[in-house]
C-alpha cells in the first residue's frame, strides 16, 4: 500500500524549536488506504525519526527558517512480499524553502 505525507516546518535550531518540529512531524497522518495501516504507520514513524535526526544534527539545515518535508513509501502486510504489490520502501525528501536573513 503506497502512502505519502508532506508539510512545511518553521525551523528554530533550539531545544524548544526542535521539540516543536518533532510535534509537527508526529502529528502527520499519511494518505493512502488502510490495507497495511500498521505497517504504513511503522514506516512513517521510522521516516519521522530519521528526518528528526538530520534536523537535530544541524549543519546543513541550521540556516533554514522554513523546511519543506515529504515522506512517502510502500508498505506490505506483515512487511512481507505480496504478489502483485510493489516491494517496500521509504523515501524522505526535504528542501530549504526559506533561509534565515
Amino acid at each position: 500500500m503506497s502512502w505519502s505525507v508532506s508539510t512545511v516546518i518553521k525551523h528554530k535550531h533550539t531545544d524548544i524549536g526542535l521539540q516543536e518540529s518533532l510535534d509537527v512531524l508526529n502529528a502527520l497522518v499519511a494518505s493512502g488506504n488502510d490495507q497495511a495501516a500498521k505497517e504504513r504507520d511503522e514506516q512513517l514513524q521510522a521516516a519521522t525519526e530519521a528526518f528528526f535526526r538530520i534536523l537535530a544534527n544541524g549543519g546543513t539545515l541550521d540556516n533554514a527558517e522554513e523546511i519543506s518535508v515529504s515522506f512517502s513509501g510502500h508498505a506490505n502486510v506483515d512487511h512481507k512480499k505480496v504478489p502483485e504489490w510493489a516491494d517496500e520502501y521509504i523515501s524522505i525528501s526535504c528542501y530549504v524553502k526559506k533561509y534565515r536573513e
